[in-house]
């Protein structure tokens, strides 16, 4: 403490790697007051160092320098960890002792880790006179790859109010994470002089499930200051692609509940991930801050770059609520204007089912999404799936429901007859009596769902012929999908599903209003389900299998045994 220049500088080719714990640099011996160095507490300018760490006694007390209390700089200075330290504090963590600069500034320096997911890698960077964090370019090249994770930035170690008089972080290069991710992960940004998260260029920055209130201006501030409004098509260029924030349209609490209506409009045919917050206030602006990570879901926009979608959170009637939008590429929204949610007023009602026949991860399901959460109410008995081809109903024990309250999704899969059904044309019936919101609401009256399963058709035209067949020679002896040709589910395309194709091949299934009720004799029966023959391609069986052995040998090589 009390140098002319830094605490501690680090350069040179040979200073890589080092380890700097358990000092105090720029205060007293007791840790209670300044002796500030002139310059920053600790410099580096090559990288790979440990500052401070998890073991007891391991971190650094770093406040009361005249510069930043810690600088990384210039692209040479990569990989190095930043944990357990407090900086801008004094040595309980509770009263500040500000460095007159940033608590830590990275220069162009890339791949740091600032924290960590347990409470000993938490930095408390509080209580200095500019940044929290400041992340920005130089000569050598830009800041990127940096992780800043469960650190507090405007509290102190009990969470008490001790801000940056700048912005918590201030962030002028792209690529960086300031990542929660979970719980244990979040970072703590409040009570900072200006905005919590300040983004002024670049993009690909991530700032999801974080704990960000009580700044002095806008939570997350993008561009320039102030709300950047949402623009058709999300066509503005800028840091984070300026992309548009989610408006929260309605928000409704009742049982323990609230039920969000959302949209979102931005890039045409894009899917984003929406993360939703309560906040104890919005600020002056209207727009939120975010105290409290409650939940994420994903919405798809449609080709005009729309998107009307529904979300569940816990929660009761008063909150205050918010959302970001964050794309593929990381770029996270500013924070939505502020909804406050009333009373449960609405019934639910069913917003899409589908039959999911070319699921990524097997097996086939049922999906279905609701506008509210009815998981208490809503089980296998309230669903009715009927083979309208052969006129049986799929029994309710063999029917297993798993529901994601967040989007108030219910996905039913067969685990019962062995997860893959029979063939046929189905008709579910959703009955709502007895299917409630968490208000006790009944749910609205719904249309039938109607769907068929036809192993074998790959391109689901109804028919398993040559066109399905080449499909599944494509991609013979690999993973694959239904539309791929694995016929049974397994998650290969293989020679079981050759065996179910040739046993249909030149069959076709019916609508169902050609159905038959009865099954005719010698219409083509296929396992007891109505199947018709189309004109035959070949004289019998035993040609069949000797002509498709024959292209299959030209297109996959396969050496199947003779007849």
């Amino acid at each position: 403490s009390g140098n002319f220049a830094d605490g501690v500088r680090i350069e040179g080719l040979g200073a890589s790697g080092t380890i700097i714990e358990g000092n105090h640099i720029g205060t007293n011996a007791a840790g209670a007051a300044a002796i500030g160095n002139d310059g920053d507490g600790v410099q580096a300018m090559i990288g790979g160092h440990i500052i401070g760490g998890t073991a007891v006694g391991a971190g650094n007390l770093i406040s009361g320098n005249i510069d930043d209390g810690i600088e990384l700089q210039t692209t040479s200075a990569v990989g190095s960890t930043i944990q357990g330290n407090r900086i801008g504090t004094d040595v309980t963590g509770l009263t500040g002792i500000a460095n007159r600069s940033d608590g830590i500034e990275l220069q162009a320096s890339q791949s740091n880790h600032i924290g960590g997911t347990t409470a000993a890698a938490r930095n408390i960077i509080s209580g200095n006179l500019s940044d929290g964090i400041e992340v920005l370019t130089d000569l050598t090249g830009p800041a990127l790859g940096n992780v800043v994770q469960n650190n507090y930035i405007g509290v102190n170690a009990a969470a008490a109010p001790l801000g940056n008089a700048g912005h918590g972080l201030h962030l002028k290069c792209g690529g960086n994470a300031i990542y929660g991710g979970s719980e244990a992960g979040k970072n703590i940004i409040a009570h900072n002089g200006l905005t919590g998260i300040f983004l002024v260029t670049s993009a690909s920055n991530d700032w999801s499930h974080n704990s960000i209130y009580n700044n002095g201006s806008l939570g997350i501030d993008i561009d320039v200051p102030g709300i950047s409004p949402n623009d058709p098509l999300d066509a503005d260029v800028g840091p984070n692609g300026i992309q548009n924030f989610p408006v929260i349209l309605s928000a409704e609490s009742g049982g323990g509940v609230t039920s969000l209506h959302l949209n979102l409009d931005s890039a045409p045919s894009t899917t984003y991930r929406i993360d939703i917050y309560s906040n104890d206030a919005a600020d002056l602006s209207g727009a939120g801050e975010g105290k409290i990570w409650l939940a994420r879901v994903t919405t798809t926009t449609d080709a005009a770059g729309h998107a009307d979608f529904y979300a569940s959170v816990p929660g009761a009637t008063g909150q205050i609520l918010t959302a970001t939008a964050m794309d593929a590429a990381n770029n996270t929204s500013e924070f939505a204007m502020t909804a406050i949610s009333t009373a449960d007023v609405s019934a639910p009602m069913v917003l899409s089912g589908m039959f999911d026949f070319d699921p990524a991860v097997p097996p086939a399901a049922l999906i279905y999404q609701f506008s509210e959460d009815v998981t208490p109410s809503l089980d296998a008995g309230d669903f009715t799936v009927q083979n309208l081809t052969t006129a049986s109903v799929v029994p309710s024990a063999a029917i297993a429901i798993a529901f994601d309250s967040a989007s108030s999704t219910a996905r039913l899969t067969f685990p019962g007859i062995g997860g893959a059904m029979a063939d046929g044309n189905y008709r579910v019936t959703l009955n709502a009596a007895g299917v409630t919101d968490r208000s006790g609401h009944p749910l609205v009256v719904t249309t039938p769902l109607d769907f068929f399963v036809f192993a074998g058709d790959a391109n689901r035209d109804r028919a398993v012929n040559i066109g399905d067949f080449s499909v599944l020679a494509a991609r013979f002896n690999q993973p694959g999908t239904f539309s791929q040709g694995d016929f049974n589910y397994d998650g290969q395309t293989n020679i079981s599903d050759f065996a179910m194709l040739a046993a249909k091949f030149n069959t076709s299934l019916p609508a169902a209003r050609e159905v038959p009720d009865e099954l005719v004799p010698g219409a083509g029966a296929v396992g007891g389900r109505a199947i018709s023959n189309s004109k035959p391609l070949f004289n019998d069986r035993q040609n069949l299998i000797g002509e498709l052995r024959a292209i299959f040998e030209q297109s996959a090589d396969l050496n199947m045994p003779r007849e």
